[in-house]
Parts: structure tokens; C-alpha cells; sequence
């Protein structure tokens, strides 16, 4: 082959094989910035003697064409060629053993590193890319002999990878998943160890999430089977959309010791003779403590078999100290259980109820609305197919259930004695209730057979063993004395929780009283400890003691909630028993201890994001923490920007607005937006009030309400402005130019975030910057504009320290698609392969479906279109039925371009008359363009291709996409030509 400079030529030509590489790109490659002054008589000459060496019977396969040369190669000639194949072959095999072998030749095909020795910057790129390439195939058979239980030299070779690529998460994914398949537990444990120890120590950054989560599942004993390994590349051909429907299991824990009920159980086993015909409504109403809870979920416990594909529950709070469940929020947490993620969900009421009623259509799932006060609160959470069934609970006020929506109402009573004394055995022993019959019998009677009470004196009598039941019944006696004139039930369930509250120490009942402060619905040891201001492992023993006292109860994973009652109670006794700076005291503490978790969160995960002045660093945070913690943060600023502090409520929304960015959903989002709003208007705070319009305005973007998301970002610019807050001026301008950009209005987006631009270069802020390079670089590459966009590209990429995952994703899809504008595709998929995990990773759809729409534009540049059309099936099954309908559009066009090259012009056609409809109904100028040129190519046969490609051509001209003027006019002349 010659000398080095021969040798990179003939890479070069290879890389570029069937396509004409120009002389100047080659010098420019060869000779780097400093080609010599003989450098084109230089390169004549290493083509010379490199066409003698390639010449072989008698055909010549390095040709001069045009502006540069083209290195012919025949099919089966090329090795990354043969490397594509068996991967496609692969992916299409359903057999694992043979799709494994497949694997195994693909890889084999490498003989050591991947253009070694060979200096020019685009082969070190290129090699660089087929080495992920290489890795990826070795994964995916791994992955697939690891499910075989083929586990024979797995983990040798796993560990001479890691070696070599100490920092790839999969390989050591799959290390972990071997070792602990091979009953090496320990060993996987540890190398979850090495690996964190790894990253915190090269990078400074903890695992992924997914590989948190198999270590979690090691922890806690997982079925090896049933263990989760974080994917890499998606395969070749996808699985076409279908209905995989999730099958929720929401219903709590049932009681320990139940008793009775025999006449309500047969009362809603009657429900369900109409089970096939409408839905039943059971309305079981009572007083409190009667137990209308442990009897609506021990039924359902018992039934759940009927009902195969799932059980709902929520806590509608109707009666508890704190806001009650909005339908709003409760519809969000049934549509997560029911597989739509939060990016899905829609924030108008009616469209959620719609939705939620359209997922559970001809299925079996029974709906538990517990707590609930109101027929309005549970209207839109009712099912509307026969075949579910619907069981609410509450003290009343529930009449327009039974009058307009065809409840049934049971009204629970209070136990019998012999079902109460049976409880009350249950829970103390028969020996000791036997040992003093008449004194339990009288304890039963003051607990007015509410199962409640009997449950908190029972609970008491056996934390004090020692503690005659005598003893107690005196107690209850004399203090019943004082209440008789209350003449309810209610009576009977507060002498019960005096008696176990007084038992408390004094530090376990202060515990408890501080508890009724949190806005949620649950608390840890660490919240706890927060709250108290307590050591960690102190909350822990005081929230166990007060868990066996029945005072509070065990949620699972290390998790406690309140009882409606009890949580009254508490605040009551709080009210009695603490100062009200105490009280203030200790809230201002639990809300500050979440704002500084998210702001670590910020700081860490989202650092592109613009934050209000003078926030903190905070502590180290993970979006899981915020996923577990999302319900109670959006509690803690809905109660703080109400009850105070407020300052802090504005600052925990506006560090929240990042989280929401990336997990978009939506619900919370504008709940944490609105209060947020309302709190700095009430500090009077500029710049809170435009941080929230910042938030409510990319919420509404999201949402692709614009005309909502430019008053929302006017706003904000103006606060901002007024404030003399030029990063948030800067941030407005870049925001408005993302608007602009979806609607197709490309100069005034260009204009926005030039303007952004010069702001922050003004005041030197790089964050701002790299953030506005980056989307002047997405305007110019949509524009058709790649010399411009690479420009702005590079310069955002000078600052990697300052992008989270969300950033560098973003400028891996950035990359990828100028790549693809340069017919550069194997460096496209590079850029995706590393964008897609890092969408994954931090679990946003919208990012993930447009790197898929990217991956199906590769192959179908490729002439790849079934590979096209699954990964645009892929896309479209993500984001279906989200509301997003820019990246919906951007998918179907992707999709009938693929469909069209398989030969299903019916199919193509209606995927682009779809896109059209979408486009123009929102305004997404780009996707209508695209549209038109698929119609006009589908109907190239007849009259009407031509309307389309003019339509095409004069919207493109209009809008400034100079790719796609470029494509409809060569539609439009092709059409005339066949004409």
C-alpha cells in the first residue's frame, strides 16, 4: 500500500466508498490545515500508484469523477458493508442461537484495532465509530447468551473488555448480570462498586440510573431471569407498534387481622352480577374509623382475580388535613400505572378523563377511589365500559354518585360485639383477653365497635405487657366521662389515640406531631429527620416505635404515612403542644432541605438551565430521589406558596423547572408552575415572577399551546427586564426563538437567539452561550444551512463542563444530523448511539422519539427502508398519544418515506395526508413542507404531483428551507420530465 499518506487515502476512499470524495476535502484531510505548496501534484500521485496496486483483472476501481475521485466497491467487497449485513441478518433472525452466531461473525470481522496507524483526523473519528460499533455487537451477543444461560468464558471476556473501556456502563451491566446468574453475588456487588468508584473518581458523576436499578435488583434478591440490563443500540428492525398494555397492581396491603363484614361482603359480590352489562359503582360511606378502608381493600384483594388486567387505587385525602387529591392528579397517577408516561398525560381534565376511559375499554380493571368527599372530585375517575367496576369510599356527601351515575350505596356500620371481641383477640391473644373477659368486653364497648379504636387499644395493651386490661378500661371510663355529651363516634377513636399518644415518649410523640406538617402523603427517616431536626437513625427507631403503636403506618420501602384521623389528631395535638415559631420552624426546615436536594439536582443534571440569582449549590441529588420524591415536592410548594415560606416556594419551583423539562410531566409541572406564580407575586420578587413565567411558558411550548407560550415568555422578558436581569432578558429571547423555530418562522428564531447571544456574550455568561450555539446551530441545520450550523455547533461544544445529560444528548442529536446533511451516516448513527442512552438515561421521550426519526432518516438515506420504518414505528410508539404533535409529524413523514420505498404507496400516502392535517392544524411549517414533497413523489404519476411540488416549492422559498426547496424542485421538474 505504500507510505502513511497512501495508506490514509485509500481509508479515506473507503469510508467514503460509491461516493465521489473531492480533491480539495482530500488534501484538506491528508495534509490537515498545511498542505503543501505541491500538495494536488502530491495527491495525482498517491492515486497513481494506488490504482496500480488496486488494479486486478483488469478492472480499475479508483476512478477520477468530476471534482475528486470515487473508489468503486462491489457488493460483498467491503468488510463494514458485511458487518451491516450479518448485524440486519441478525436482527431479523428469530432464533437467539443463530441471531448470536450472526452476531459473533459480525465482530469477528475485525482483526485488531479499526484503521490502526492511520493519523488523518476523520479516520481516528471513524475508528472511533466502528469500534462502538464492534462493542455494541459483542453486547448484544452477550446479552443474548446470557439469557441462554450460556455463561462459559462470559465473564473473562467481559473483563478483558473492561479493561480496555473501563468507563462503558453495558459491559459492566453485564458483568454484574453474569456474575450474579452464576450464583457470584458478591463478585456482582463489588463490581458495581468498582464501577462507581470509577466514574465519582475519572468524572465525577454515579452510575446511570438503570444500572442503579440492577444493582438494586441484585440487593433484594431479583429472579436472575427477570433482571433488567440497560440497552444499548436499539436492533436494526424494531417491533412495529402493538398494544402492550401495562397491568397495575395499586391496591395497598391488607389488614393483618380482619373480622366481619360478611353482609357488605355479600353486598358487593351482588355488584358484580352487572358486571357484564354496565359498570358498577359501590358507594360504601360511614363514619370515621369504621373501617370503610380495610373493607374496600380486603374485597378487592379477594376479587382481584376478576379483574385480570389490573387494580387502581388512590387516596383521595377528602377529609385529611391537607389539600385533597385533585381529579386532575389522580388521573396522572392511574394513566403512569396504566403505562402512559408522564410525557403523555394531558393536563386539560377532559382529555385526561378521555383518555384514561379509552385505555381501560374493553378491559377488566376495578377502580378504588378511597377518602374521597365529593361526586365531583370522582366523576372524571370513573370507568365507562362494562367489565370495570368502580369502589368508593367516604363519609357522605357522595348522594350525586348514586342519583346521576348509578352508584349503589352500602352505609357501613360499626362491628357487633362478638365481631369487635374477635378483633380485639386477634390483635392481644386469646390467653391474655381470657385472662380478664369482662374487662375486655367493657374495653370493646368503649370503643364503640369502631374497628379503629379497637385496633389502637389493642396496640397499646400489647406494647405494655405488663398493663392489666382493668387497668386501661378505668382510664377510658373516667376520661369518657368528659366526652358522653359528643354523643358520636368520634369520641370513642380520640380517648383511643390519647391513650397511645400518652404512652409515647416525649421525643416519639413529638415525632408524631411534627408529622401532620408534611404536604404529602408519605415521609422517610431522612424527611423525618429533617423535620425533628433529629439524626437520620434516631427518626428511624421513633417512626418504627410509632408504627407499632398503630400511630402511623408502614408504607413499603422505608416509607410511612398518616390516617386521615390521625394526621387530624396530630395537628390538633401539635396546635396544643408546640409553639408557633416551632411549627414555622420546622416547615421553613423540611421545605429548604428539598429545595437543597434540587438544587444539587440542578446543579449536576440540568446546569444548561437558567436559574433565579443567588441559588445555592445544594446537596447531591439523582432524578431517581426526584422520581420517588416528585408527589411531595409538588406538595411542599403548593402548601409553601400558600402557607409560606413563600420566597422558598418561588426558588423549589424555579429549581424544578429543569426536572420537569426533562421528565415532562406536564400535570405537575403547571401545578408546581401556578404556585410557584402566585408565590412570587406575593413576595413581589421580579425575578421569581420571571422565573415562573420561564416555567409556564416551556410548559405550554411542550404542550404546543404557542400562542400561551409567547404571552408566557413576553412576560418574562419584561419581569426580567425590569429587574435588570440580563442572563433572564437573554433566556426570554433564546425561549421566543424556540417558538419560532417549531412554527416554521426560521428568521425570527434566528433573530431571537442571535439576540440571545449577544446579550451573554455582553455579560460573558457561558452557559448561555453554549445554550444559544447550540439552537442557532438546530435553525440553521433545519434551514438548510450546514457551513453556518457547524459554525455554531463547534462553538457550543467548547464547553462540555457546563451541559447535563439533557445538553449533551442534544449536541450528539446536533452532530448527527449535520452529519446526515453531509451524507456522512455512519457518523450519524455514532451520534445517535451516544444521544439515545442519554435520552434514555434521563427518561425523556420527546429527545429519544427525534433521534429515532434521525436513526430512520440514516436508513432511509441508506436505502435501508424496512429498517427505516421500524425505527419510525419505534418513535411513534413512544410519543403515542402524548399530545406531541411536532415530534408526531416529524415520525409519520420518516414513516411514509420509508413505506413508499417498500412499495406501499397507499399506506405512504396516509401517513403523509396525516402529517399534513397535523402540520397545518399547528402550524409546523417544516413538517407541511415535508409532507407535500412525499405526496408529490407518491403521485408522480398523475396531474396532481405537481400542485403539490409547487405548494412545496413556494412554502419552502417563504420559510427558508433551502434543503427542501432543493427536493421539491427536483420533484417538480422530475414530475414534468416523466410528463
Amino acid at each position: 500500500m505504500g507510505g502513511p499518506q497512501q495508506r490514509a487515502l485509500l481509508a479515506l476512499l473507503l469510508l467514503e466508498a460509491n461516493r465521489v470524495v473531492s480533491a480539495d476535502r482530500l488534501i484538506a484531510e491528508l495534509w490537515a490545515d498545511e498542505p503543501p505548496v505541491m500538495a494536488r501534484s502530491l495527491l495525482h500521485g498517491c492515486v497513481a500508484r494506488l490504482r496500480k496496486v488496486l488494479a486486478v483483472g483488469g478492472r480499475q476501481p479508483l476512478e477520477r469523477r468530476g471534482p475528486g475521485y470515487v473508489l468503486q466497491v462491489l457488493a460483498g467487497e467491503l468488510d463494514l458493508d458485511r458487518v451491516e449485513a450479518l448485524a440486519d441478518e441478525a436482527a431479523a433472525e428469530p432464533d437467539e442461537g443463530r441471531r448470536a452466531g450472526l452476531l459473533r461473525e459480525a465482530a469477528g470481522l475485525w482483526r485488531g484495532p479499526t484503521l490502526d496507524g492511520i493519523e488523518v483526523e476523520t479516520c481516528r473519528s471513524a475508528a472511533v465509530q466502528l469500534e462502538d460499533r464492534r462493542l455494541g455487537l459483542c453486547e448484544q451477543r452477550i446479552e443474548i447468551e446470557l439469557r441462554q444461560g450460556r455463561f462459559g468464558g462470559l465473564v473473562s471476556e467481559l473483563r478483558q473488555l473492561i479493561a480496555t473501556y473501563p468507563l462503558r456502563e453495558r459491559l459492566w451491566a453485564l458483568l454484574m448480570a453474569v456474575s450474579y446468574a452464576t450464583a457470584r453475588q458478591a463478585e456482582a456487588l463489588a463490581a458495581y462498586g468498582e464501577l462507581r468508584a470509577r466514574l465519582v473518581a475519572e468524572l465525577g458523576t454515579e452510575p446511570t440510573a438503570l444500572i442503579r436499578e440492577l444493582h438494586g435488583q441484585m440487593l433484594v434478591g431479583t429472579d436472575p431471569a427477570e433482571l433488567l440490563i440497560p440497552c444499548g443500540r436499539p436492533q436494526e428492525t424494531a417491533t412495529p407498534l402493538k398494544d402492550e398494555r401495562t397491568v397495575p397492581a395499586q391496591l395497598p396491603a391488607g389488614s393483618g387481622e380482619f373480622v366481619g363484614r360478611s353482609s357488605a361482603f355479600q353486598w358487593l359480590a351482588r355488584l358484580l352480577d352487572d358486571l357484564e352489562r354496565r359498570v358498577p359503582i359501590g358507594v360504601v360511606c360511614g363514619s370515621p374509623g369504621v373501617g370503610k378502608t380495610a373493607l374496600a381493600v380486603q374485597w378487592a384483594h379477594l376479587v382481584r382475580e376478576r379483574f385480570p388486567d389490573g387494580q387502581l387505587y388512590v387516596n383521595l385525602q377528602g377529609y385529611s388535613s391537607t389539600a385533597p387529591v385533585s381529579a386532575e392528579q389522580a388521573l396522572a397517577g392511574f394513566l403512569r400505572a396504566l403505562g402512559v408516561p408522564s410525557r403523555k398525560i394531558p393536563v386539560d381534565l377532559e382529555e385526561a378523563a378521555a383518555l384514561y376511559r379509552s385505555m381501560v375499554d374493553g378491559r377488566r380493571v376495578l377502580v378504588v377511589l378511597d377518602n374521597a368527599r365529593s361526586a365531583a372530585q370522582i366523576r372524571p375517575l370513573l370507568p365507562g365500559a362494562p367489565g370495570c367496576m368502580a369502589l368508593v369510599t367516604g363519609r357522605g356527601g357522595l348522594g350525586g354518585v348514586v342519583a346521576r351515575d348509578g352508584g349503589q350505596l352500602l352505609t357501613l356500620d360499626v362491628l357487633s360485639a362478638d365481631e369487635a371481641t374477635e378483633l380485639f383477640v386477634g390483635l392481644l391473644g386469646a390467653g391474655r383477653v381470657a385472662a380478664e373477659p369482662e374487662a375486655s368486653a367493657d374495653l370493646v364497648r368503649l370503643c364503640a365497635g369502631l374497628p379503629l379504636a379497637v385496633r389502637i387499644a389493642g396496640a397499646h395493651l400489647a406494647g405494655h405487657p405488663g398493663q392489666r386490661i382493668d387497668a386501661l378500661v378505668s382510664e377510658l371510663r373516667a376520661e369518657r366521662l368528659d366526652v358522653l355529651a359528643l354523643d358520636d363516634d368520634e369520641s370513642a377513636v380520640r380517648i383511643a389515640f390519647d391513650r397511645s399518644y400518652d404512652a409515647q415518649a416525649p421525643e416519639a410523640a413529638r415525632v408524631f406531631r411534627l408529622l401532620s406538617l408534611i404536604p404529602g402523603l408519605d415521609v422517610t427517616a431522612e424527611t423525618t429527620a429533617v423535620l425533628a431536626d433529629i439524626a437520620v437513625p434516631v427518626a428511624r427507631r421513633l417512626l418504627a416505635g410509632l408504627a407499632s403503636a398503630h400511630l402511623i403506618q408502614p408504607l413499603d420501602t422505608g416509607r410511612f404515612g398518616l390516617h386521615d384521623l390521625l394526621r387530624i389528631y396530630a395537628y390538633e395535638r401539635l396546635l396544643e403542644e408546640e409553639r408557633p415559631e416551632d411549627r414555622a420552624a420546622a416547615t421553613d426546615r423540611l421545605v429548604t432541605s428539598y429545595l437543597a436536594r434540587v438544587e444539587g439536582a440542578a446543579r449536576s443534571l440540568w446546569p444548561e438551565v437558567l436559574r433565579m440569582p443567588g441559588q445555592g449549590s445544594g446537596q447531591p441529588a439523582d432524578l431517581v430521589w426526584l422520581d420517588v420524591e416528585r408527589p411531595n415536592l409538588v406538595a411542599a410548594v403548593v402548601h409553601a406558596a400558600k402557607h409560606g415560606p413563600k420566597d422558598v416556594a418561588a426558588r423549589l419551583s424555579d429549581a424544578l423547572r429543569g426536572y420537569f423539562w426533562l421528565r415532562r410531566h406536564s400535570v405537575d409541572w403547571l401545578t408546581v408552575a401556578e404556585a410557584g406564580r402566585a408565590a412570587a407575586q406575593d413576595t413581589g420578587d421580579l425575578h421569581a415572577r420571571a422565573a415562573a413565567e420561564f416555567s409556564l411558558g416551556m410548559a405550554s411550548l411542550c404542550l404546543n399551546r404557542y400562542p400561551l407560550a409567547v404571552e408566557h415568555q413576553v412576560r418574562a422578558l419584561t419581569f426580567s427586564d425590569e429587574a435588570g436581569w440580563d442572563e433572564g432578558v437573554a433566556n426570554a429571547l433564546g425561549n421566543l426563538g424556540m417558538i419560532q423555530f417549531e412554527l416554521g418562522e426560521l428568521s425570527l428564531a434566528m433573530d431571537g437567539h442571535r439576540r440571545a447571544l449577544e446579550v451573554n456574550q455582553r455579560i460573558d455568561s457561558r452557559r448561555g452561550q453554549i445554550v444559544n450555539l447550540a439552537n442557532l446551530a438546530h435553525v440553521y441545520l433545519v434551514a438548510g444551512r450546514p457551513v453556518e450550523a457547524a459554525a455554531y455547533l463547534a462553538g457550543s461544544l467548547r464547553a462540555p463542563d457546563l451541559r447535563g445529560g439533557y445538553g449533551k444528548a442534544f449536541t450528539s442529536y446536533l452532530q448527527a444530523l449535520l452529519a446526515i446533511s453531509r451524507g456522512e451516516f455512519e457518523k450519524a448513527s455514532g451520534y445517535l448511539d451516544a444521544a439515545l442512552p442519554l435520552y434514555r438515561s434521563i427518561g425523556n421521550i420527546n429527545g429519544e422519539a427525534m433521534a429515532l426519526a434521525a436513526f430512520a432518516q440514516v436508513h432511509s438515506r441508506r436505502e435501508r427502508p424496512a429498517v427505516s420504518r421500524d425505527y419510525a414505528l419505534d418513535g411513534l410508539k413512544l410519543i403515542q398519544g402524548s399530545g406531541d404533535r411536532y415530534t408526531e409529524a416529524c415520525l409519520r413523514n420518516q414513516l411514509g418515506t420509508a413505506l413508499h420505498a417498500l412499495g406501499h404507496r397507499g399506506q405512504a400516502i396516509d401517513q403523509f395526508c396525516q402529517t399534513l392535517t397535523l402540520a397545518r392544524d399547528a402550524g409546523f411549517r417544516y413538517s407541511e413542507v415535508e409532507a407535500l414533497i412525499g405526496l408529490a413523489i407518491c403521485h408522480q404519476s398523475n396531474g396532481s404531483s405537481t400542485e403539490f411540488a409547487g405548494e412545496a416549492v413556494q412554502l419552502a422559498k417563504l420559510a427558508g428551507y433551502r434543503h427542501l426547496l432543493r427536493d421539491a424542485e427536483i420533484v417538480g421538474q422530475t414530475t414534468s420530465d416523466l410528463r
